[in-house]
């Protein structure tokens, strides 16, 4: 898969115009024939298919499978038709995104075999400092559904929405089924409803845990609020159901509660330190995926004292 940070995915995404679902000026016919002339793939092919299938989920989807060669080749050519659209108007724009895809093709004619001690989960670059991807765990060949999970979170910032996404993303591609607003709340559903849902059919609400949000779950207002309502009556039946609600601390403030009061008694995983973002996936993609990193020894037989 090619390696894009954060910063270059909203480079693109802002010059590409990718913000309502679409691509420039392209509708599913030409986009369709764009992509093929430009690397010979089908962009509708299920393999690409990422969120809601919009043409822009479905560029994305083709950026986290494909190689660093193929992307920059891709993203070359749009960026070429980008700059037919809009001229002189955006040079700036394009010339940075032109370095992303000048980075993109030098490590694809560059590429070698990953190394296995690297992190199997993708580690997200985040905006406030560069954390580098890596590759992508293996998918589950036992024939079991993944884990379906929630993520709940307020809308404090472009940058938090973005870094949320980036965790839902990793996830995504480390076997864990999502469903993150951002992707699967389509212009015309009730919101209400889908809250509701996304909630009752998780497996694991994941609950990304900011001042902002804190204060929103406990005063139970806006989006955050509204959640909370749908969440405590299961959080305090989970027992019966094994539905498992999990905090992610991602901002704290000094004196300040952590996390909503109904999950105040909760262990949780630890996501202020962007450094530490590699390490903090871990924990919970092996909580998820039940694979811990140290398992509890079978007893074993009493020792026989006579001897």
């Amino acid at each position: 898969m090619a390696k894009l940070n954060v910063g270059e995915r909203r480079r693109l995404e802002k010059l590409f115009d990718m913000g309502g679902g679409y691509v420039l000026d392209f509708s599913n016919r030409t986009l369709e024939e764009f992509v093929y002339d430009s690397v010979e793939a089908e962009i509708y092919d299920d393999r690409y298919y990422y969120g809601s299938g919009s043409k822009a989920n479905r560029l994305r989807g083709f950026w986290k499978h494909e190689p660093e060669n193929r992307v920059g080749k891709l993203i070359q050519d749009l960026i070429d038709h980008a700059e037919e659209i809009y001229g002189g108007e955006k040079a700036d724009e394009i010339s940075a995104c032109r370095e992303i895809t000048n980075r993109l093709l030098s490590a694809g004619a560059q590429s070698a075999p990953q190394s296995s001690a690297q992190a199997p989960w993708l580690g997200a670059s985040l905006p406030t400092g560069s954390i580098p991807a890596s590759i992508t765990a293996s998918p589950d060949s036992d024939g079991t559904q993944p884990v379906r999970v929630f993520i709940s979170y307020s809308w404090d910032s472009e940058d938090h929405k973005d870094w949320v996404r980036e965790l839902a993303d990793c996830l995504a591609l480390n076997g864990i089924d999502i469903t993150l607003d951002q992707y699967d709340l389509q212009i015309g559903q009730d919101r209400f409803q889908f809250m509701e849902a996304s909630v009752r059919d998780a497996d694991a609400v994941l609950c990304v845990c900011t001042p902002n949000y804190v204060a929103k779950a406990n005063g139970r207002s806006s989006g955050a609020g509204v959640e909370t309502s749908f969440m405590t009556p299961q959080f305090f039946n989970h027992i019966q159901t094994s539905k498992q609600f999990i905090p992610l601390i991602r901002v704290s403030q000094d004196g300040s509660p952590t996390t909503p009061d109904y999950l105040a008694s909760l262990i949780f995983v630890d996501f202020r330190k962007d450094a530490d973002f590699d390490e903090s996936m871990e924990t919970l993609l092996r909580h998820l995926h039940r694979e811990p990193r140290h398992r509890k020894p079978q007893v074993g037989p009493k020792p026989r004292f006579d001897r």
